[in-house]
């Protein structure tokens, strides 16, 4: 788990905002929503609107005891007393407070997911409502938790989870979270930086007379990095875009900027595997950005409401228990592709 980026609020005994809780800490982690309408000054006038929780205890216990269970697999069951942060709080204390921050998001994303129309149905619902029901059988029925988690919840928890996931691929969608190639392009060049202009004159003279360009930087070159992997925002703007300019074993001429002397020989115009993953990274983390910022916004006219006594049941009763079921996560994503 990691701790929380984000503070939060709380304003009372059993409410909760959820401004600040967006970037919780289990394998659920849910970088979801669009923009909700209707949250405007009239709503701000008001006062956060107050959100029941719609899991009940059952099924808040399933869900904590899978991830209590996923977690000692990781980290075995020594990591509940390890301190985290400052203050000498546990990883216990730690899993509490991020267990509630995902029930609180989870009822929120679910909310987005109703307001802009999306809904679980069809061939996917039976799908889903099929793979709960083995899930049942598996990770629920002859044990202690079957007294307390009906079929019926078992279900209608996998629809939750799984409108949650679809407001996140339906998030995907916004193009502020694009990425180009051309933005995640990955190249690799070999570098000479000086700031001799005359020994960048002769470094770029025998380089063109089809010396080594290797052996010119180890001669010429005050970077000891020679051979480097480049992105875009790396080098001054004039560098860049002569490098990126280049293609594969062309030389570029002396290009000067803040009192240097850059020549580059391009290895490789375009590292397609590299980056296929630098893109992939960078939507992630402008998808975040957007999810971030359109939660933010639904946080400051909602409230979700957890009762402080079931929530503390619900923790006791998974840290005695002893779940031995299925990863909860993981069968609705299998079930929801």
């Amino acid at each position: 788990m990691r701790e929380s980026e984000l503070n939060h609020r709380t304003p009372g005994r059993d409410g909760r905002t959820c401004r600040g809780v967006f970037r919780h800490v289990l394998p659920a982690i849910l970088a979801l929503t669009l923009l909700l309408g209707g949250c405007g000054k009239e709503e701000e006038v008001r006062g956060p609107e107050k959100v029941s929780l719609r899991l009940n205890e059952a099924q808040m216990l399933l869900i904590a005891s899978s991830e209590r269970k996923r977690t000692e697999e990781l980290y075995t069951d020594r990591i509940w007393q390890v301190e985290v942060g400052d203050g000498g709080r546990t990883y216990e204390e730690a899993f509490g407070d991020r267990m509630k921050e995902f029930f609180i998001e989870l009822e929120a994303m679910d909310c987005l997911a109703e307001a802009q129309g999306l809904k679980i149905q069809g061939e996917e619902r039976k799908r889903l409502d099929d793979a709960a029901a083995a899930f049942y059988e598996t990770s629920v029925a002859g044990t202690d938790l079957a007294d307390r988690l009906s079929r019926d919840d078992t279900a209608a928890l996998f629809r939750d989870y799984a409108l949650a996931l679809a407001e996140r691929n339906a998030m995907m969608s916004d193009r502020r979270a694009e990425v180009s190639e051309s933005e995640a392009k990955v190249i690799r060049v070999q570098q000479i930086i000086t700031d001799d202009p005359a020994a960048a004159e002769k470094a770029l003279e025998r380089a063109q007379s089809g010396a080594d360009f290797y052996a010119l930087a180890q001669t010429y070159s005050r970077n000891r990095s020679i051979q480097v992997r480049l992105t875009r925002g790396e080098l001054p703007q004039e560098a860049e875009d002569a490098v990126f300019r280049l293609n594969d074993g062309e030389l570029s001429g002396i290009v000067q900027t803040g009192g240097l002397y850059y020549i580059f020989k391009c290895i490789d115009a375009y590292d397609e595997k590299e980056t296929a993953l630098r893109r992939q990274t960078m939507q992630e983390e402008r998808l975040r950005t957007v999810v971030s910022e359109a939660f933010e916004d639904w946080c400051d006219g909602h409230s979700v409401e957890i009762d402080s006594q079931i929530f503390g049941n619900v923790l006791e009763t998974a840290k005695t228990g002893s779940y031995q079921g299925e990863d909860f996560f993981a069968a609705v994503k299998a079930a929801a592709q």
